[in-house]
């Protein structure tokens, strides 16, 4: 299976509750490290980050996890690969309540090249 490699990561919040994003991220496949989170993401705002900003290596695989502020986190079921520098993004929504909520990939954000 080929994993896709993407320079970003944004997530939208849709849910009625403030969401921060931190990453689960890998080296060697095997041992598992947690990044820093980013600032709380409210209602009906994005917000796109650059993993390294939070403490991810590049080359890292990495596992977006949305931390519901007073409710369930909620982990991506994707992996991709850190490329610093690559304009590709993966985008995210999340939506629902605090306690039952639904995070989903929107898709991967290519931007062309001239």
């Amino acid at each position: 299976m080929m994993t896709d490699k993407v320079g970003y990561v944004s997530l939208h919040n849709g849910g009625g509750f403030v969401v921060k994003m931190e990453f689960k991220y890998t080296s060697d496949g095997v041992n598992w490290k947690t990044s820093e989170q980013t600032d709380g993401i409210t209602l009906g705002k994005t917000k796109k980050v650059d993993p390294g900003n939070l403490g991810v290596p590049n080359g890292s695989t990495i596992i977006l996890k949305a931390i519901v502020v007073a409710g369930k986190d909620n982990e991506a079921k994707q992996q991709f690969i850190y490329e610093k520098g690559n304009p590709a993004t993966a985008e995210y929504t999340i939506t629902g309540t605090t306690l039952n909520n639904t995070l989903g990939l929107i898709g991967i954000q290519q931007v062309a090249v001239h």
